[in-house]
């Protein structure tokens, strides 16, 4: 488990848990500060090779069977995003996006190109998304706005 960590002043002993956390295995390292990619850009940048495709919250305690259901559903479906949270995007009248609050949840099982997963509890990437952006790199510290190829969707799936 990796903690990435945008601030360069960073020091783990100031923060007791976390350096136990360390000792336990956890990795901290640094990024630049990519606003709210700050988790998934630095991981692209340096694991894709490697095949590792999931993003999480550090903030979230997950039960037993967490991690094994989202390998399970990454397996069942190898090219949707998949994850546990999941939204239908709904649009206005007008063909805008309506308000995220006005946005219900995904039904379990619910794939397609308007369901959403933010990402709280856990999305596992296609892995072609994953080699695409590796191959076309980003220039800049914002990363640019990934566009899937046509057919990745999203699947949402029950908790274990």
């Amino acid at each position: 488990m990796i903690l990435w960590v945008s601030d360069d002043g960073f020091d783990v002993a100031a923060y007791p848990r976390l350096a136990r956390l360390e000792k336990r295995g956890l990795e901290i390292l640094p990024s630049a500060d990519f606003g709210r990619h700050k988790k998934s850009h630095p991981y692209v940048e340096a694991y894709a090779a490697d095949g590792l495709d999931l993003v999480t919250a550090d903030d979230i305690m997950y039960p037993q069977g967490w991690l094994a259901g989202l390998i399970a559903a990454r397996r069942a479906h190898p090219g949707e995003f998949v994850g546990y949270r999941a939204k239908r995007v709904v649009l206005d009248g007008a063909g805008d996006l309506a308000p995220y609050a006005e946005w219900p949840s995904a039904d379990v099982g619910e794939s397609g190109p308007r369901v959403f997963l933010p990402g709280g509890a856990g999305v596992v990437f296609p892995q072609r998304l994953i080699a695409q952006c590796t191959r076309r790199g980003t220039p800049s510290p914002r990363p640019a706005r990934a566009r899937t190829t046509s057919g990745s969707t999203s699947r949402h799936f029950a908790q274990a």
